[in-house]
């Protein structure tokens, strides 16, 4: 897969940092896995690297996406254990942000979320680095 096209995707949703990161690492259509003790949930992570159209997908037909990108999240990944809860960069953070998930089960139709519908994963998503899969 060729780089991300930064000119598809909003700029404000999907911020050139990370996109950059993608590109550099050549991640887009990698997975990631980590143990408990490595994420800071506790719960452990199992999650593949979206795609610019996954993205988008994401962050304007789907829900948590629909509720938490106005709010600058951005997904970036899905995952792969079967919850259905997608990670996310929050674009005010910054480069060597958080790596967040989102809780669908904790987010409404309504826009509402509950106060734990939003998890810190890794404290730098640069850490995801360490536990990319080899690609067979």
């Amino acid at each position: 897969m060729g780089p991300l096209n930064s000119d598809v995707w909003p700029h404000e949703m999907l911020p050139q940092y990370w996109i950059d990161f993608l590109n550099a690492n050549h991640l887009r259509g990698k997975d990631c896995r980590f143990g408990e003790r490595v994420d800071e949930t506790g719960i452990g992570a199992n999650l593949t690297f979206f795609t610019e159209e996954e993205s988008m997908d994401e962050g304007e037909n789907f829900y948590p996406g629909i509720v938490v990108a106005p709010e600058g999240y951005a997904p970036v990944a899905g995952c792969l254990s079967g919850s259905g809860n997608p990670y996310f960069i929050r674009v005010s953070d910054g480069r060597n942000g958080p790596l967040y998930r989102v809780y669908h089960d904790e987010v409404g139709e309504d826009g509402s979320r509950t106060e734990g519908a939003i998890g810190i994963v890794l404290e730098n998503y640069e850490l995801l680095l360490d536990h990319v899969e080899p690609q067979s």
